[in-house]
């Protein structure tokens, strides 16, 4: 059992009460779709946007918010925010992370989870021909998981107003071998079924929600009513998604 969290790192009242939904769930990792770290990725507000809410499952964990987690259990991704200081350092520094940091694999139980880094900035590129697209494209076919799941922050399909659908970000996920494709950037919940393969959009997690223009026609449910996070149960043999 894992949440999913987007567009969270602002402090107040709404990156509180999902911080409490969260842990009411008791959950074993929490993965977010970004931004981590309002208004521009600064040092300066990192461990108040992400530590004083979600440092029990930080580790290693050098805040103020608390002791930590005694063994990494929080998986982020980069978002535009957070690449608004000059080379994501502060969130590169902040967290220990598999990999490069920006783009990683890690796994849990019958799940396996691949953080993605959509910013133009990415040094090995956002194409479905980059070396990012073909590290991804090697480690879905090597994964033994149940189930394969990515994360980003843009969405490769939105209904949404403000930021809509990023093409670039629309590879063949389903033909790689992945179960779900998850990501934040529009500030609201969106459910869209692609070619078969089920795309979220996750990004309700602290301040203002962004309405949306006419549905998508892969559009299955939309909402953008209040801020909120995604419950993902998985087994062996059933993978739910509940926002």
């Amino acid at each position: 059992r894992f949440p999913v969290i987007g567009n969270f790192g602002l402090v107040g009242p709404g990156a509180r009460a999902v911080a409490d939904l969260v842990a009411g769930w008791r959950p074993e990792v929490v993965i977010t779709t970004a931004d981590t770290n309002y208004p521009n990725g600064a040092a300066a507000t990192i461990d108040a946007n992400i530590g004083q809410y979600y440092a029990a499952f930080i580790h290693p964990y050098a805040g103020r918010y608390g002791p930590g987690a005694s063994v990494n259990r929080f998986f982020p991704c980069l978002g535009n925010d957070d690449w608004e200081s000059p080379g994501a350092r502060p969130y590169i520094d902040y967290f220990a992370l598999h990999g490069n940091g920006r783009y990683y694999t890690f796994q849990l139980g019958s799940v396996r989870g691949f953080a993605l880094d959509s910013m133009f900035d990415e040094p090995d590129g956002v194409a479905s021909t980059s070396k990012q697209a073909q590290w991804l494209r090697r480690e879905l076919a090597a994964s033994s998981a149940r189930w394969n799941l990515v994360y980003m922050h843009h969405p490769p399909y939105s209904s949404g107003v403000e930021h809509g659908s990023r093409e670039e970000m629309q590879w063949p996920y389903k033909a790689w071998g992945t179960d779900g494709v998850l990501a934040g950037h529009e500030h609201s919940y969106e459910r869209l079924r692609v070619d078969g393969l089920r795309y979220f959009v996750v990004g309700t997690g602290a301040g203002s929600l962004y309405p949306f223009a006419d549905l998508l026609p892969a559009s299955e449910f939309a909402y953008n009513g209040d801020n909120g996070a995604m419950l993902i149960e998985a087994t062996p043999t059933a993978l739910s998604f509940k926002f």
